[in-house]
Formats: C-alpha cells, sequence, structure tokens
C-alpha cells in the first residue's frame, strides 16, 4: 500500500544532503545572482562573506525543519533585508535573491528524489517546508527593508523641513534686519529735522508738540538700534572677545558716566564692591549687558535708588547685582530671563492692565525693555554666564548675574 503519510527517516536524509550541499547551493546562488544583467554596482562591491550575509544560516534552519526541529527564518529573513537595505542593494534584487535561492533548492530536492526515490508525502512535505521558509525569508526581509527605507525616508524629510524652516527663519530674520536699517535711516532724517527746529520759535503748544515728536523720535532710534544688535545676537555673530581686565574698574567708570543721568533723574546711583577684581572676559559685552540693565532701571525707577554692586562669589566666579526701587517687571518680560517672579504678576494681569494702569507702570508694556531683556540674555550665553531677576510689583527689581573668573576654564 502507498505511503499516507511522510517519513521522518526520508525528510532527515534529505536535510543531510542538502547540508553536505551547503557549499554548492551558495555558491551556484551567488554565481547566477552575479551573472544577472540587472545586478547592482553594490552587489559586485561585496565580499563573499558580505554576499552571502546569513543565507549559511537560512539553509540550517531549513534544514532544522526538515528534521521536524522546531524553526523559523524570521529573524535570519529580516536581518538579511536589513542588510541589503545598509548597503544600498535594490529591494527587487533582494526579492530576486529569494527566488533564485528557493529554485535552486528545488533542483537540489528534485536531484535527491531522482536518486533516493522520495516517497511523494514526504517529497511534498520538502516542498512545503522549503516553500514556508523562503515565503518567510521573502515576506520578513522584505518588510525590514521597508521600515528602515520609510524611516530613512521620514528622517530625511524632518531634515529637508528643518532646512526650510532654517531658511525661512534666516531669510525673515534678514528682512527684518533689513527694514530696521532702512527705518533707522528714516528716523535720521526726522531727527535732523528736530535739530534743525530747535532754534526756531514756536508757540508752547507747538514747541510742547515738537519735544514730544523729538523724544518718540530718540526712542524709536534707541529701539532699532537695539532691534539690530539683537539680530547680530541671534545670528551667532557675535564671539567672546576674551581677555584679562579689572572688572571692578569698569565698573566703577560706568557707574560714574551715569551719574548725571541719574542726577537729572532725581535718582540715587549708588555704587559699591571689590576695590579690585581681575577677570578674564569679554569686557566690552559685560559692559554692554550692564548698561541695559542700569539704563532700563533708571528709565523706569521714578524715585529712590539704583544700587550696583559687583563681589568675588566663590573661587571660580564674580557677581553683578543691579538693584532698583522701580514699578517692577510684567511677567512677560521678567519670564524672558530665567526668573523668580512675584506671583502677584500674572501674566494674566498683565495683559488686563488699563491705559491709566500702564502709564502707571510703563515698564509693563515697554516693548524697549523686552529687547533690552533678551540683548542681555544673549550676551550672558555668550559669556557663560547666569542671569536672575527677582521683582515685585511697586517694590522694585533685583537682577544678579554670575560669571565665571575666566571664561576659557
Amino acid at each position: 500500500m502507498p505511503q499516507s503519510s511522510s517519513s521522518p527517516q526520508e525528510l532527515q536524509s534529505l536535510a543531510d544532503y542538502l547540508s553536505k550541499k551547503q557549499e554548492v547551493i551558495l555558491r551556484q546562488w551567488e554565481q547566477e545572482m552575479k551573472q544577472d544583467k540587472a545586478k547592482s554596482v553594490e552587489l559586485d562591491m561585496l565580499s563573499r562573506e558580505g554576499f552571502r550575509d546569513n543565507i549559511p544560516v537560512f539553509l540550517e534552519r531549513l534544514n532544522q525543519a526538515l528534521r521536524h526541529k522546531k524553526s523559523s527564518s524570521e529573524t535570519v529573513a529580516k536581518e538579511h533585508g536589513a542588510h541589503r537595505w545598509e548597503y544600498g542593494l535594490d529591494l527587487q534584487q533582494t526579492m530576486k535573491e529569494w527566488s533564485l535561492l528557493h529554485k535552486i533548492l528545488m533542483e537540489q530536492v528534485n536531484r535527491y528524489e531522482e536518486s533516493h526515490s522520495l516517497s511523494p508525502p514526504s517529497l511534498k512535505e520538502a516542498n512545503s517546508i522549503l516553500a514556508n521558509h523562503i515565503h518567510q525569508g521573502v515576506v520578513f526581509s522584505v518588510a525590514e527593508y521597508n521600515t528602515l527605507q520609510q524611516a530613512e525616508s521620514e528622517a530625511q524629510f524632518r531634515d529637508l523641513k528643518q532646512a526650510l524652516n532654517a531658511s525661512e527663519e534666516v531669510s525673515h530674520a534678514e528682512d527684518l534686519r533689513q527694514t530696521s536699517h532702512d527705518l533707522k535711516g528714516m528716523v535720521h532724517i526726522l531727527r535732523t529735522g528736530f535739530f534743525l527746529l530747535k532754534d526756531k520759535k514756536f508757540d508752547d503748544k507747538t514747541r510742547e508738540t515738537l519735544d514730544q515728536m523729538k523724544e518718540a523720535a530718540d526712542d524709536l532710534n534707541q529701539l532699532l538700534n537695539d532691534l539690530l544688535d539683537l539680530f547680530r545676537l541671534e545670528a551667532g555673530k557675535e564671539k567672546a572677545n576674551v581677555k584679562s581686565f579689572d572688572a571692578a574698574k569698569l565698573l566703577r567708570d560706568l557707574c560714574k558716566s551715569y551719574q548725571p543721568l541719574a542726577e537729572g533723574e532725581h535718582l540715587d546711583l549708588r555704587c559699591k564692591g571689590d576695590k579690585e577684581l581681575q577677570v578674564r572676559s569679554d569686557p566690552k559685552k559685560v559692559k554692554r549687558a550692564v548698561q541695559n540693565l542700569v539704563l532700563n532701571s533708571l528709565k523706569y525707577t521714578r524715585s529712590g535708588f539704583v544700587e550696583i554692586e559687583w563681589t568675588l562669589k566663590e573661587k571660580d566666579y564674580w557677581m553683578i547685582r543691579i538693584h532698583d526701587t522701580g514699578p517692577g517687571l510684567g511677567a512677560t518680560h521678567a519670564s524672558s530671563l530665567t526668573t523668580k517672579t512675584d506671583p502677584s504678576v500674572s501674566s494674566e494681569k498683565s495683559n488686563e492692565m488699563s491705559p491709566s494702569d500702564a502709564n502707571k507702570n510703563p515698564a509693563v508694556h515697554s516693548h524697549g525693555e523686552g529687547i533690552g531683556l533678551l540683548i542681555v540674555r544673549r550676551l550672558c550665553e555668550i559669556l557663560n554666564a547666569v542671569i536672575k531677576v527677582d521683582t515685585k510689583k511697586d517694590e522694585g527689581t533685583t537682577y544678579r548675574i554670575v560669571f565665571p573668573l575666566d571664561i576659557d576654564k
């Protein structure tokens, strides 16, 4: 009677045969792939080990399945797909590899069957096992190839999007910078006109209006200067020019230069600190940062004092403290620095202030102040400094900047 089921002994003998023929199978597979007219340059460049990759492991898994041992080619196939993607081989060519390997294996099975007379059930099961493993090879290697290819495409898309966004930002910043330059030219014409009119005789009302317009033009000119400074800092065009200098002398000289301005505002400008403080940093940028904060305090403090203090802080740092008795910062401006703000000055309250409130507390809505604080923050980043601000409505603001004694350390 004909056998109704496959013979484990026959399948094990076939597995032994295929194991002995493994090198022949691999050589034929490699040779026929390289003879293919549609082969890629990348395929030719692979070494023998690189070309075979883990196909020998696949053949071992196939033999295990023929011996009725639990075996899967999923992991091997995924690794093969990843290998082909990594080396830039075409996906169609990768699929052709599996098709050709299937053909060569079937030829070997048929040769063995002709010489050893496999029973039909055993031959059928052998072909089924072979087809199943080849199917796993194709499906999982193609799936892994597609996954990696999709991930690469998404990454390239993100990079392209970021590049386009950066390009748009640069273009936008350049447009703003050019616009600021154009506005400066117009403001210069206005200021020149006010200068020519200063000695002319006008009635009191007209003179008052002209004075207000001149003051507005001066403020606008300063705002544009601040904007241009900020554009340069944001573009990364300014670096620290490090040198050794006496920070105490720099700050004393700066205080002295602002005494007339403070007296004109009926404010007490106080300066105190170490007699000498040798540091290594960028003196111009240190001075610019302090100037922005001191001028801001002098501008908005209506009564009381502005105090500048400097001191050595631990062995590797020094600190500048600027305190005023002004109206305090709005939450929006305070949060533009590393801050600890008074909870009573919330962004919601700032937004809800009436025009009369804004007049009482001009710092809250001053655009110039916001730009000045951004400039200070950027300068601190260049100088490896940390700035903090404590502010309370109607009681004043304290800025603290901690600098390294040597910026290069």
